[in-house]
């Protein structure tokens, strides 16, 4: 790790700053894109650095947020007791490596890595963002 830029290690939104991203922790409901948070991913990616919000499986993100976040360089990583962390939006299983999170046994990041699963044999399923239903999907329009 080194020391950022100004503008990126001044957000309050940002809790840990790597050569590679920013990583902020949400444990809320629901994660808006409020001003501050929208101005730290604007320095974060102006600094040329990607973008990873960490929040608890229970989380959903508003439509504004969801959308910021649609790929590399920009990540949801969802923290599951069972499961480890996972991709918000793939499932993928993912690890910290070089200080960002990458799917796992993807060296290049294309995000490919085998789905999440919660369980074993015929009662795995797939974790809660995978099977959202229409009317609980990953964002919330608000």
């Amino acid at each position: 790790m080194t020391a950022a830029s100004a503008p990126a290690a001044a957000q309050p939104a940002v809790d840990v700053l790597t050569d590679k991203v920013a990583v902020v922790l949400q444990d809320r409901p629901v994660v808006g894109m409020t001003a501050w948070f929208s101005e730290a991913l604007r320095a974060t990616l102006g600094s040329e650095r990607g973008w990873q919000i960490v929040t608890p499986r229970e989380c959903r993100l508003s439509l504004p947020t969801g959308t910021a976040l649609t790929g590399p360089p920009t990540r949801w990583v969802v923290q599951d007791p069972g499961c480890g962390y996972y991709d918000g939006r793939s499932g993928a299983v993912l690890r910290r490596r070089d200080g960002a999170f990458v799917a796992a046994g993807d060296p290049e990041d294309t995000g490919t890595g085998r789905p999440c699963l919660l369980g074993t044999g015929s009662s795995a399923v797939f974790p809660p963002a995978l099977l959202r239903s229409p009317s609980r999907s990953w964002f919330c329009n608000y």
